[in-house]
């Protein structure tokens, strides 16, 4: 269902990921997220096959970004976290309000999707503008930096 401004995302089934191949970021941004390849073959690899979905982020009918999601499960432990793993908005469509709006629908729909009260991202804190996003919207800084030096955030549904 697409918004006022006519933005929807559309959960991708497998055979669909490699439409986001286009996608790509400004340069000065390369190093804050993987290339949008990058994030197909990780998600194609066995290690990560069953954990990772994609959305396609849509402007009315056209693909303008996308978000890597999934729930991370520790071994045989009754645990799990729902990661916001990637999520771009196409070069060509930054700068145009779409980033909050997108992060929303994004969000309402992993809370329902995976059926949980809390979500996970990281990055790094020097990309300012994501890092502000994330903030503005409700994402909270942990205390926890990733292997790869990222901040952890989190947010909880409101009830």
């Amino acid at each position: 269902m697409a918004n006022k401004q006519g933005l929807y995302i559309k959960l991708l089934e497998k055979k669909e990921w490699n439409d986001i191949l286009i996608l790509e970021v400004e340069e000065s941004q390369s190093g804050f997220i993987e290339s949008a390849q990058e994030c197909v073959i990780e998600a194609q690899t066995n290690a990560y096959h069953m954990c990772w979905n994609f959305y396609g982020i849509y402007n009315s009918g056209i693909l303008i970004g996308f978000a890597m999601h999934g729930r991370q499960t520790y071994g045989i432990i009754p645990y799990s976290r729902v990661w916001l793993d990637r999520y771009m908005i196409d070069k060509n469509y930054q700068g145009k309000g779409y980033g909050k709006q997108v992060l929303l629908l994004i969000m309402d729909e992993l809370y329902k999707h995976y059926k949980t009260k809390k979500i996970y991202l990281s990055l790094y804190e020097e990309n300012t503008v994501a890092f502000n996003l994330y903030l503005n919207v409700g994402f909270k800084k942990t205390r926890v930096v990733d292997s790869n030096n990222e901040r952890v955030m989190t947010i909880s549904k409101r009830q």
